[in-house]
């Protein structure tokens, strides 16, 4: 799809309009306008990173797994777009593959916090205390973050970090 000057400038509105939209909670006539960006170039990986979000927030699960895998796929090396599908695998109780994912991102990305973050996140809801306890310990190794660094340990957890 070739695209015009005035289709860029209008894709750009829309899209910081979508950014506004997730941001403040407004989400009348969401969906459509996110259909209305796709159809612009339905191979933006963003767009399809930003609607699965949506998707995905709205319980859409199964949806939102097919956009976030098509941005994924148009752009596999980006952080955020293996991290949310990752994400969304766990909200849609799809623990193994989101383990599976969040591998694959921390192979990718082993010195990112976040990612450590998110996964502890996995183990916990998993119920596997002792392995989110240590996704916490390599993310406070990895984060900039003062309160982390300075040891603020989940409550109830009693480590050697102190």
């Amino acid at each position: 799809m070739e695209i015009s000057l005035s289709t860029a400038n209008l894709w750009q509105r829309m899209l910081r309009w979508l950014m506004r939209i997730v941001t403040t909670g407004k989400w009348s006539n969401a969906e459509k306008e996110f259909q209305q960006t796709l159809q612009l170039d339905p191979t933006y990986a963003n767009r399809h990173h930003w609607y699965g979000l949506y998707l995905s927030w709205g319980g859409r699960h199964a949806e939102a797994l097919s956009h976030l895998k098509r941005a994924v796929e148009l752009d596999p090396t980006n952080l955020k777009y293996n991290d949310n599908l990752a994400a969304v695998y766990q909200n849609a109780g799809e623990y193994d593959r989101a383990l599976q994912q969040f591998n694959k991102t921390v192979a990718m990305y082993p010195e990112s916090s976040i990612i450590y973050n998110d996964l502890g996140d996995l183990y916990r809801t998993m119920g596997n205390y002792g392995l989110w306890l240590e996704s916490w310990k390599k993310q406070a190794t990895l984060t900039n973050n003062h309160y982390i660094r300075k040891g603020a340990i989940p409550r109830g957890i009693d480590v050697e970090m102190r």
